[in-house]
């Protein structure tokens, strides 16, 4: 936030019904924030832990200014005066952060609210929460595929309490907070709207035309083929996203490999209940291949595959001509060493509207090394970038800022 975005912070109230998307790690909320922040009224940065910042705020100023005697006659008063400066100060922020988004409609996207949705509820009484659940087997895969390198915090503990079976400490992890989110859908019915992830990445156009009705904005129908072409502020989040240049389905039912039968009878029986109850299909653990997740239809044909030489004679120029707008501030040169038989190397210049590929060897600031049949698979949109790269398939070196632009790139 730059500083006279920050001269205009002041206590105030909403400048309308916030909203909060509520989930758990790994269920599409990134995507989810993406598609709301490309509408025209709405602004969802980067994760925020408001829900945190709010606790500790109220904590602070229930324990300070707002402590009875410091001119409040009692307790309830020093605690409705503390919410009531809890809620200015949050919304004060959120407020000059719209406005100079252009928008008026803030919302905060951050997983780890759950553990205070609760608290937001009450601060926040014109608000409006999204419920995103997504079902818990390919939530705990997509959990495993992530902590390759380690468990983020909110996972952390679960892992901890038993290492020796991170299929069983996942989906506590998932249970714990969809029983949370749950709970809370039950008691704030009018103010809640349930989205599931599968709805949203196979029928996206009919699930969002109901959440915008709820949310009483307009229906947008260009949103979609907006969403991967708007700039979005970043922070937290799924890094893969920043690789997507559409919709992608292929993460549904990932989790049915998994070996299921290692959850207890009792952690099965609470799983299914759980399951039952945001209409999932189950089965026993011995059946997972066809258990949890809903029959779904074909993903379309992939793009056909085009040769390296075709992809930067071509393709990528082709590319950077149409992403022009969304690199014009970016300045700096990727190189992209194609191995197979033999090591060919192209360049990228990207320097605004002069940005482009030249093939040779020469020093550059970003440095892509991956097999052929790994940069095609990327470049045809069979392959995610950042799923390529966690799996060992591709290689990077120097700044890593430069990669970030790779899905204005390919």
């Amino acid at each position: 936030m730059n500083i006279s975005i920050a001269n205009s912070i002041r206590l105030e109230e909403p400048l309308a019904p916030p909203i909060f998307i509520v989930s758990t790690e790994r269920s599409g909320s990134t995507l989810l924030r993406y598609i709301i922040d490309t509408h025209s009224q709405i602004c969802c940065p980067g994760e925020l832990a408001g829900g945190s910042l709010c606790a500790h705020l109220q904590l602070l100023l229930s324990r300070t200014v707002c402590q009875p005697g410091n001119n409040l006659s009692d307790s309830a008063e020093s605690s409705a005066r503390a919410l009531t400066i809890t809620r200015q100060v949050f919304s004060g922020i959120m407020n000059a952060y719209a406005r100079a988004r252009g928008k008026s409609v803030w919302c905060d996207k951050t997983p780890s609210n759950i553990t205070h949705v609760g608290l937001l509820g009450q601060l926040f009484p014109t608000a409006r929460f999204l419920c995103l659940y997504r079902n818990c087997v390919d939530v705990v895969h997509s959990c495993l595929e992530a902590s390759k390198h380690g468990f983020m915090t909110e996972l952390a503990p679960y892992a901890m309490r038993n290492p020796g079976n991170l299929v069983a400490a996942m989906t506590e992890s998932w249970l714990e907070k969809t029983e949370q989110i749950l709970a809370f859908e039950s008691s704030n019915a009018s103010r809640c709207f349930r989205i599931r992830y599968e709805d949203l990445v196979y029928s996206p156009e009919e699930c969002l035309q109901g959440l915008f009705r709820f949310l009483r904005l307009n229906w947008e129908p260009d949103i979609l083929m907006r969403t991967f072409k708007t700039h979005h502020d970043p922070g937290g989040g799924d890094a893969k996203i920043n690789f997507t240049k559409e919709i992608d389905r292929s993460s549904v039912g990932r989790g049915t490999t998994l070996p299921l039968d290692r959850l207890s009878s009792e952690l099965e029986s609470r799983l299914k209940r759980v399951l039952n109850k945001l209409e999932y299909l189950t089965a026993t653990p011995q059946h997972a291949s066809t258990a949890f997740v809903q029959s779904r239809p074909q993903a379309s044909d992939s793009p056909r595959s085009r040769t390296v030489q075709q992809i930067f004679a071509t393709h990528i120029p082709a590319r950077l001509k149409e992403s022009a707008a969304m690199l014009a501030g970016t300045h700096g040169t990727l190189k992209f060493e194609i191995t197979g038989e033999g090591t060919r190397i192209w360049i990228v210049k990207l320097q605004g509207e002069r940005s482009m590929v030249v093939e040779g060897d020469q020093p550059a600031d970003c440095t892509i090394v991956a097999p052929e049949d790994v940069f095609i698979a990327v470049a045809d949109g069979k392959l995610n970038a950042y799923t390529a790269y966690m799996t060992g398939g591709v290689q990077l070196r120097g700044n890593p800022e430069l990669v970030n632009k790779l899905v204005y790139i390919l």
